[in-house]
């Protein structure tokens, strides 16, 4: 699955009031996050796009679209890896750690804010608990939701010590405490989100929002390693020669549907 392609669009309208997305470059997930990660913004991204890309959306698609506002580049700009269905957010210049973070450092940082047994009864209790482990709680049941729920992991999750000093949890409880509560079972669910790019990013990116809270907005690696990675392994020309191919194809078919001869 290395090579599996996404695709960043751009959805425009035309002066015929017909809406097209436009595909500016198919890549692996990895090449396509850190092109993207090297603008600050939808704004940014758009500007830093090759004049004659840049120039075709705005000549041909661009109706309605205000090409200074993120906001409404942000409703236009999209990732996804099949149909026109966006599946997944554009990573920018400030989440370039979700990018660079290793797999076992993000699996050493879930492991430091795992809870107590105490702190997860006392969220279920509803009795009086700090907004983190709250938001520590949601961010195991995600984790268990998304990924073991109903999913063949779930036979690796060991629920023993969990059962033990938790009682009379329903299933669902008692699988959450088991992740949120032991670094072995965090490191099993890592192992298997670390098999490709997506659920490790998509990981990172629920860490993240939790990690802002436990640690005053720290990022989960340090500066110095995040220059040290970024870019690293990016094949601009390549890029650059996947979107000049990509406009070029797109061209000949928007061409012929609205050639009126």
């Amino acid at each position: 699955m290395a090579n599996k392609k996404y695709t960043l669009y751009f959805k425009g309208t035309n002066k015929y009031g017909h809406e097209h997305e436009f595909p500016i470059a198919s890549l692996n997930l990895k090449q396509l996050d850190m092109y993207t990660s090297n603008s600050t913004n939808f704004v940014d991204l758009f500007n830093n796009l090759p004049s004659n890309v840049k120039s075709f959306i705005k000549e041909e698609l661009g109706y309605g679209a205000d090409f200074e506002s993120n906001e409404s580049l942000g409703r236009r700009f999209f990732i996804t890896d099949n149909d026109y269905t966006p599946i997944m957010n554009v990573i920018f210049e400030d989440d370039i750690d979700v990018l660079y973070v290793e797999p076992k450092e993000l699996f050493d940082l879930i492991c430091k804010v795992k809870m107590s047994y105490f702190d997860f009864q006392n969220v279920l209790l509803n009795t009086p608990t700090s907004f983190v482990n709250e938001k520590k709680y949601e961010f195991f049941a995600y984790l268990y939701e998304t990924y073991v729920k109903d999913k063949p992991i779930l036979k690796m999750i060991d629920t023993y010590d969990a059962k033990r000093a938790l009682y009379n949890l329903d299933d669902d409880n008692l699988y959450i405490a088991s992740i949120a509560t032991d670094d072995d079972n965090i490191k099993v669910l890592g192992k298997k989100l670390s098999q490709t790019i997506e659920s490790r990013r998509n990981l990172a990116f629920a860490f993240k929002k939790l990690f802002k809270t436990v640690s005053d907005g720290k990022s989960l690696i340090n500066y110095a390693k995040m220059i040290e990675r970024k870019n690293k392994d990016l094949n601009m020309n390549a890029v650059i020669d996947e979107m000049e191919e990509n406009l070029n194809e797109f061209i000949k078919e928007y061409e012929e549907e609205y050639d009126e001869n």
